[in-house]
């Protein structure tokens, strides 16, 4: 049976322009692992970083001819997953969708949209296999863990699969069937991700992980993550890995033993995690010393109420000479223009190496064009001020070092830099 898997485009994304950045995606990445070891062929479509349209989309199809399709499908792609699948099923495809999105909402979806055929629930590799294996019978989806589905005018959500026990044992993503060439930050730089756990223990109201994965979280041994790292040294080459986990951090000293097998092994690639912020001075230097150069602090506005932390973790950051980024999601219910202007005068003054903001769209806050108009100003402000440029161009130097490959990095980030900064209107001086 042959098998495309797709990525959609996704909404306008202000982040990946600004820092010229296309995220490989990891999760397609590991299911097509998985169908390939057991003896699947798999093409992977990813309309993102291609930047390609439907009509391009239905000449591929139309040339590869696939017994099926799957589409990825999370919250800032729900509108183009679905107009990928209406031109999957026009061309007479088995289609089904997965990813976050359909995980939460797959009884809904199924029933406004007569063109998807089932959805996949939660972690796709059993559940997927199992769906293809009965396709491949001539079956029904009846029965299928992790499958809802259509039978005739009625949708039927089969029970939960139960989680995957032991992720060391699935295999490392062959990211040669993807268009790597593309993934690249500050346009730049190859960039690579894994995955060493899955799932989330917290309840944060504008994200589906917790429940795609049933309020649980479960993780590779480090040795299981330094062995993928290698093998993404040694035959893709990466600058920079993204370590994708939603809750990498969630416990430390399985943090510190993966930074002692990476330096063990004296791993010669650089990485980066998302983060929380309360993490002591010492871990963080344990993580310098094997190769982390970025940690994404996640920040919403409740935590303004405890800026002593905050603000502790980025100036541990800085002495651990690791770039701290601000993540900072808005747009809550009760939240106006006014208070997000207030939160953005607290990010200004957390000293961070760089911000990334994230309009929360999953509820029913800000309306869409005060949501945009709040996110474009953020950046632009936090981004075009005079003393910030400067003291960043003389930090970022100091950075990367004199090497030659230290020089390299910092020439082509400041060239990328320049760029960023002075596209953007209004450069003004910091209040």
């Amino acid at each position: 049976m042959k098998i495309v898997l797709i990525l959609p485009k996704s909404d306008d994304i202000l982040y990946s322009k600004i820092f010229g950045v296309n995220f490989p995606p990891v999760g397609l990445a590991y299911l097509s692992a998985f169908l390939t070891q057991k003896g699947y062929r798999i093409r992977i479509i990813d309309m993102s970083a291609l930047d390609m349209d439907l009509s391009q989309l239905k000449f591929v199809l139309r040339r590869e001819k696939p017994d099926l399709v799957g589409i990825y499908c999370a919250i800032t792609r729900v509108s183009q997953a679905l107009s990928v699948a209406r031109s999957s099923k026009n061309e007479g495809l088995v289609t089904v969708l997965g990813g976050p999105e359909p995980s939460i909402h797959g009884e809904i979806i199924l029933q406004r949209n007569s063109y998807i055929d089932a959805i996949v629930r939660g972690e796709g590799e059993h559940s997927f296999l199992d769906l293809i294996e009965r396709l491949e019978r001539g079956g029904t989806f009846e029965g299928i863990k992790g499958v809802t589905y259509r039978d005739g005018g009625k949708v039927i959500e089969n029970a939960l699969r139960p989680q995957i026990k032991n992720l060391d044992a699935l295999p490392f993503p062959l990211w040669h069937f993807f268009p790597t060439e593309r993934y690249r930050l500050f346009s730049s730089f190859p960039l690579l991700s894994v995955t060493s756990s899955r799932g989330c223990t917290f309840n944060c109201s504008f994200c589906a992980v917790p429940e795609m994965y049933q309020h649980t979280w479960r993780c590779r041994s480090p040795d299981s993550l330094a062995d993928e790292m290698e093998y993404l040294a040694e035959k893709y080459d990466p600058s920079v890995v993204f370590i994708s986990d939603d809750c990498f951090m969630a416990n430390l000293r399985r943090v510190e033993k993966i930074c002692e097998a990476f330096y063990k092994r004296d791993l010669d690639v650089s990485w980066a995690c998302l983060s929380r912020t309360d993490i002591p001075l010492s871990l963080m230097q344990k993580m310098k010393r094997a190769n982390c150069i970025a940690l994404f602090f996640n920040l919403e506005s409740q935590m303004i109420n405890d800026s002593k932390e905050v603000r502790a973790a980025f100036r541990n950051a800085e002495k651990a000479r690791i770039v701290g980024v601000a993540n900072f999601v808005f747009g809550f219910p009760g939240e106006t223009y006014s208070t997000c202007r207030k939160y953005l005068n607290f990010i200004l003054g957390l000293d961070a190496d760089h911000a990334m903001f994230f309009r929360n769209i999953s509820e029913n806050g800000l309306d869409t064009e005060t949501l945009s108009r709040i996110e474009w100003e953020a950046y632009q402000t936090f981004y075009s001020r005079k003393r910030y440029y400067l003291r960043h161009l003389i930090k970022s130097i100091r950075l990367f070092g004199f090497s030659k490959v230290g020089l390299t990095f910092a020439i082509r980030y400041l060239k990328w830099f320049n760029e960023t900064v002075f596209s953007m209107k209004h450069f003004k001086d910091e209040s």
